[in-house]
């Protein structure tokens, strides 16, 4: 430290040599000095002395346990005006006698055969027509015919059978196995069964807007026995 301090007075400054503005090497080397020794007090600067930290209770360093609610199967149904979740004062579908929006205020009997999720529902103003071969498929006749020969007419359409479809759709979806699957314009059930009989699926949904087709459904699932892990949905 003498060294640095010796090489940065001003005396030893103004009569040290100059030899073509280079410094004689007594002077290269102090300034090397003095560098280095800086360095050195810059990292004593930035060290800090370990700080020790308070004793604290296990108790307090464990965070409290809280359960939470348990969802229930009619909570994954969501409204169709502002998507929320649906409520329901009872999680068993033959109990519940209609499902409510918790922001729209909207409500959504239940149909014993299925829960009417159109936004008409309950409205005695709203009115649309519908495309001829929509209408159709809603009248009990097709509905009642529709696995009775009508479904097995899409073979001669070029369709591959149902097994084969069946199969298909198993693979383009093997990705969301485990969740839940819903299967839009459902008709009568055919692969909304197939895929709940199948067991890969926590919940299948089933949709149409046919209201007698989801009759048929609902029929198809009692004769055969299936489980009630599925819901029924009439939508527009």
């Amino acid at each position: 430290m003498a060294a640095l301090g010796t090489a940065i007075t001003p005396a030893a400054a103004t009569t040290a040599p100059c030899c073509y503005n280079r410094h004689p090497r007594s002077h290269i080397t102090a300034r090397r000095n003095r560098v280095a020794s800086a360095r050195r007090l810059d990292l004593c600067a930035s060290s800090s002395p370990a700080v020790t930290a308070p004793d604290i209770p296990d108790e307090a360093l464990v965070e409290p346990l809280v359960a939470p609610a348990p969802e229930t199967k009619l909570r994954k149904l969501a409204c169709p005006i502002c998507y929320y979740p649906l409520a329901s004062s009872s999680d068993q579908l033959d109990d519940a006698t209609s499902l409510e929006c918790p922001t729209c205020k909207k409500c959504y009997p239940n149909k014993q055969d299925y829960w009417d999720l159109t936004v008409s529902v309950g409205s005695t103003e709203y009115s649309e027509s519908m495309p001829v071969a929509t209408e159709l498929f809603r009248t009990p006749l097709v509905s009642f015919l529709y696995e009775r020969g009508w479904r097995q007419n899409f073979i001669w359409g070029g369709f591959p059978g149902l097994e084969r479809e069946f199969e298909m759709a198993k693979t383009y979806l093997k990705p969301t196995i485990g969740g839940t699957i819903v299967d839009a314009s459902c008709g009568s059930g055919l692969f909304s069964r197939l895929f709940i009989k199948s067991g890969l699926y926590s919940l299948v949904v089933a949709l149409d807007f046919s209201e007698n087709m989801l009759k048929q459904c609902n029929q198809y699932i009692k004769q055969e026995n299936i489980s009630d892990e599925y819901a029924f949905g009439h939508y527009v």
